[in-house]
């Protein structure tokens, strides 16, 4: 397993154990983040950047990060994550399509590794959601335009699946079916969003 794990670049990865932590970064300008993830003791973590790289797959998005961790009883689950400074029905669509192709990537990477994952999470860091505003409380109100000639103006029946998706524990992703999914409130410290996600 040592030398398998040889084969991933030191630039890409991050590990930690035993109550260690690894982070999953976001550098864009427009909204810096950082989600930690907490190894409790007796587990393994290994962040990995899959950003670059993959262009023989069709689907070239990819997630900001993704941690694999191995359990005490030597079972690997994998947290993939997208940060994003606001969601709203355009990137949360995006976000979507991001996991879907980290997913994809998950798959090469165990076959480099030779690791088999047992759970997969999806993970959205995020500083504003623009979505819940419009789905509260009913998930299929209407939007209001700001101006004196506003009128209502009913979301399209694929604003609405979004909206509803965003509203559930889980994301259904083309060829991988129904994963679990998290929203992670950044909080703000020198324009940077902080998230921690504490597994076990």
């Amino acid at each position: 397993m040592s030398d398998r794990w040889s084969r991933i670049s030191p630039d890409i990865r991050q590990s930690a154990t035993d109550g260690g932590q690894v982070e999953v970064h976001e550098a864009h300008r427009d909204g810096q983040a950082r989600v930690t993830f907490a190894a409790p003791a007796g587990w393994r973590l290994e962040r990995i950047a899959l950003t670059a790289g993959f262009r023989w797959l069709r689907q070239l998005k990819s997630a900001d990060g993704l941690v694999l961790a191995s359990r005490p009883d030597g079972r690997w689950e994998a947290h993939i994550v997208e940060c994003k400074k606001t969601v709203g029905d355009e990137s949360w669509r995006h976000v979507r399509q991001q996991l879907h192709g980290t997913r994809i990537r998950l798959d090469a990477l165990c076959g480099v590794l030779g690791i088999e994952v047992d759970a997969v999470y999806l993970y959205t860091a995020f500083r504003r959601d623009r979505i819940g505003a419009q789905t509260s409380p009913d998930p299929l109100l209407v939007e209001i335009p700001v101006g004196s000639s506003a009128t209502p103006q009913r979301p399209t029946p694929e604003q609405v699946a979004g909206r509803l998706a965003w509203a559930a524990d889980v994301i259904a992703l083309p060829e991988f079916g129904e994963l679990p999914h998290r929203r992670v409130p950044l909080a703000v410290a020198d324009d940077v969003g902080l998230g921690l996600v504490e597994l076990g």
